[in-house]
C-alpha cells in the first residue's frame, strides 16, 4: 500500500501478486487480491475516471503551455509507459496539436506501449512537413523500423519510404539521431540485398 501511495503501482503490484502466492498467506489470500484488484481498477479504470488526478484535472483547465510543464515535470519520475504520463501528453497534443513536442511526447508514450500505428499517425504531420520538425521525423522513422521489425509478415502492407528517407538524408548531417535513424534502414536494406 505504501508503494502505491508512492505512485509506484507496479512495483506494489507484484508484491501484493508474490504475497497472493505464498503459501503463509493462505487466510489471507482474499484480503490480498481484493487489494491487487483495487489497485489495478484505479490505474485502468475506463478514461481513469477512479484516479483524482482526473478529477482535479476537470476542475482546472489547463492550456497547452501548462500541460508541456506538466508532461515535463512527471517525465522526470515516469517512464513513457506510465499511464498518467501518456494522458498528459495527449492532453497536451489536444491543447495543442500543432505543437510537433506534443506529438513527441504522445508518440513516446504510444511506441512505450507497442503503439506504432498510432504514433506514427501522431508523427506523420511533423515529419513529413516542409521543413520537418527534426524531432519528429527521427522519431517517426524510428518507429516505422520498430513496426516493420515487429510487423514482419506478409500481410502487412508497409509504406514506401523512399522519399522521407531521401529528405532524412537530407537533414542528416544536422542530428546524430536523425542520422541513427536512417542508418537503420540502410543497415536493414543492406541485410536485405545480402539475402
Amino acid at each position: 500500500r505504501l508503494s502505491a501511495m508512492a505512485s509506484r503501482d507496479e512495483a506494489a503490484a507484484e508484491a501484493l501478486e508474490r504475497a497472493s502466492n505464498d503459501p503463509r498467506a493462505a487466510g489471507d489470500r482474499v484480503a490480498l487480491l481484493q487489494d491487487l484488484a483495487s489497485l489495478y481498477d484505479e490505474r485502468l479504470a475506463t478514461n481513469g475516471e477512479r484516479l483524482a488526478f482526473t478529477t482535479w484535472v476537470k476542475r482546472h483547465k489547463l492550456r497547452g503551455a501548462a500541460w508541456k510543464e506538466l508532461y515535463l515535470s512527471l517525465r522526470g519520475v515516469h517512464d513513457d509507459r506510465e499511464r498518467l504520463l501518456r494522458g498528459v501528453a495527449q492532453a497536451w497534443l489536444a491543447a495543442d496539436p500543432e505543437s510537433a513536442e506534443a506529438a513527441v511526447a504522445a508518440a513516446k508514450c504510444a511506441l512505450a506501449d507497442g503503439e506504432f500505428s498510432r504514433a506514427l499517425t501522431t508523427l506523420a504531420p511533423f515529419a513529413t512537413s516542409e521543413p520537418p520538425k527534426i524531432e519528429a521525423l527521427t522519431l517517426y522513422l524510428r518507429a516505422l523500423h520498430a513496426s516493420r521489425v515487429n510487423d514482419a509478415s506478409v500481410f502487412v502492407t508497409q509504406p514506401n519510404v523512399d522519399e522521407l528517407l531521401t529528405k532524412a538524408r537530407a537533414w542528416a548531417e544536422r542530428d546524430v539521431g536523425l542520422k541513427a535513424a536512417v542508418e537503420l534502414f540502410d543497415s536493414a536494406a543492406t541485410r536485405n540485398k545480402d539475402e
